[in-house]
């Protein structure tokens, strides 16, 4: 079995894939687009977050899978 974390950083979302010992099986990062709305000011659109998030849990769940295969 594995465990997966999700870092939802400003600009990249990442999501890593644990084995039981604790050891990473898979990483996968994705992009979060940042909306420069004027001067100074930085805003998120949640629904690409949303999207960024799913990508990157779906691309680790494919990478762990892979990585089981050539094992």
């Amino acid at each position: 079995m594995a465990w997966i974390a999700i870092d939802a950083g400003t600009s990249v979302i990442k999501a890593v894939a644990f084995r039981d010992d604790g050891r990473e099986a898979a990483v996968a990062r994705r992009q979060a687009a940042v909306l420069h709305t004027r001067p100074g000011f930085s805003e998120q659109r949640m629904e690409s977050v949303w999207s960024a998030v799913a990508e990157a849990i779906r691309a680790a769940d494919t990478n762990l899978i892979v990585m089981q295969l050539n094992v």
